[in-house]
């Protein structure tokens, strides 16, 4: 009866009001995203894009792994390229999408590769996913950032790729070049 007056109203507002319900009931008390999709879909067209069905949409578009039409939604809110790989990113490391936070952190990274949230976000993933021969351009990236006066943490850094050429990759003419 609710689906069916939600369906046939004229009143723009109430249509609204009772798909967006319609759609919270399938959404958070009975988890049937599917269902729910129908009802917010609804909303849309009658409403545009509020609140509830932009957060409803990120998780829903999120477990299905939707990333072109998460990227599509966050740009409809306004926000800058930069903003949207960084949730996109910060998503995609929630829901243990490695390879899609990897991405989404080297197109954040390439924009600010001072930012050393991101270098640290990006050697752990290259570590956990042993993607070594990134990982050891990543600290070449970072050692022609360092200045002259750095010369601790660059040590560091050429121990580490030193340390990745012998376990990892097992090349000691790389090892030799390094030292």
């Amino acid at each position: 009866i609710v689906d069916n007056r939600a369906r046939t109203t004229e009143d723009e507002q109430v249509k609204k009001w009772l798909n967006s319900q319609l759609g919270m009931l399938f959404w958070k008390n009975f988890s049937k995203p599917e269902k729910a999709e129908v009802y917010f879909r609804r909303v849309q067209k009658t409403a545009g894009q509020d609140e509830v069905v932009a957060e409803f949409y990120m998780e829903y578009y999120a477990k299905r792994g939707n990333w072109r039409r998460l990227e599509q939604l966050l740009g409809e809110q306004g926000l800058s390229e930069l903003e949207i790989k960084w949730q996109l990113a910060e998503l995609a490391e929630e829901q243990g999408k490695k390879d899609k936070a990897l991405t989404f952190w080297q197109a954040v990274y390439k924009s600010d590769p001072s930012d050393l949230s991101i270098y640290e976000r990006l050697r752990s993933l290259y570590s956990d996913l042993s993607k070594w021969h990134s990982l050891v351009e990543l600290y070449k990236t970072r050692l022609s950032a360092m200045g002259k006066d750095d010369s601790k943490a660059a040590v560091a850094l050429y121990l580490e790729m030193i340390s990745i050429f012998k376990e990892h990759i097992k090349s000691d003419t790389k090892v030799i070049s390094v030292w």
